[in-house]
């Protein structure tokens, strides 16, 4: 029912536009979406006050935000200079968009329950299967007791995801410098839950996705362990805490400072970044940061 109700979540969300729901208006990351969904729920809840959320991908996002379409978008990524040059064009001040971060993902690779071909994979494993035009087509390519058929069905974000951005910075770059160039030889799409519904019917398919899609999804995924040069490592709150995980990385609401005195809208980030409902974050499956960084976060709204 969980799974259900989560999935129902998602399909109504994405009905809604910014333009058309009433209260605060936010869009952007689908790693960020189960935060500011709890997170808005329970506001709705205390204040009586609506608040719209759409998962788009944090560039979309981002472009809304910088278009003043709407007041605040979720990001699993920093903002770029291609997103501020969008703020430049429409007279939107880049002194006006603040960086708020509000919890910390791991990054999770995972495989069909059924695959059996490895626990783990290094930078250069994943790298060599996600770097375009790379010639691993099955898991022989890259591990040597694979079954000879074996091919490796690709799933994860599209373009306008922060999530594929991170993952082409750490991983592929990582590898491969600046000739590093993500496949196209893959399904992309900004509803994860399609991407778990799709791998879970594929022995030998692959994602990569945040860490709240695997653990709403257990039960048909099974997360390997990344090996970023230090040893195999699980993905979880707790390695992405301590930094152990290499696939570890922030998460972020933007905020157009202008809109701040928009109704609900300071209410709402104050309320996010507020101790009392910090546990939403951890509930959803992400981490929290250190307290001094929330305080830094409201400090900024507050003046």
């Amino acid at each position: 029912m969980k799974k259900i109700a989560f999935l129902l979540c998602l399909v109504l969300s994405a009905v809604v536009t910014p333009a058309s729901a009433q209260g605060v208006n936010i869009t952007g990351s689908s790693t960020v979406y189960p935060i500011a969904v709890a997170m808005a729920d329970e506001f709705n809840i205390e204040t009586g006050i609506e608040v719209s959320v759409v998962s788009s991908g944090s560039s979309t996002g981002l472009k809304a935000l910088c278009s003043g379409d709407v007041p605040i978008a979720n990001a699993s990524r920093h903002i770029k200079e291609k997103d501020y040059l969008i703020c430049d064009e429409n007279d939107i001040s880049r002194d006006d968009i603040i960086e708020l971060p509000i919890g910390l993902d791991a990054l999770t690779v995972a495989v069909n329950p059924d695959n059996e071909v490895t626990t783990c994979l290094d930078y250069e494993q994943l790298a060599s299967i996600w770097q375009n035009e790379s010639g691993i087509k099955n898991w022989i390519d890259i591990i040597d007791d694979a079954p000879e058929k074996s091919e490796i069905k690709l799933y994860g974000p599209s373009t306008a995801s922060g999530t594929y951005g991170f993952f082409v910075e750490e991983v592929l770059e990582g590898v491969y410098g600046e000739d590093a160039s993500h496949t196209i030889d893959y399904f992309p799409t900004e509803d994860d839950a399609v991407i778990v519904e799709l791998v879970s019917e594929n022995k030998y398919s692959l994602l990569y996705v945040g860490l709240a899609y695997y653990l709403e999804n257990d039960d048909s995924l099974k997360a390997l362990e990344i090996d970023g040069g230090e040893g195999c490592v699980a993905p979880s709150g707790e390695s992405a805490t301590d930094g152990s995980y290499p696939l570890s990385r922030p998460l972020f609401m933007y905020v157009n400072k202008t809109m701040l005195a928009d109704e609900g809208v300071y209410e709402f980030l104050e309320f996010v970044l507020s101790e009392d409902f910090r546990d939403i974050i951890t509930e959803v499956g992400y981490a929290t940061l250190s307290e001094e960084m929330y305080e830094a976060a409201l400090e900024s709204i507050e003046q």
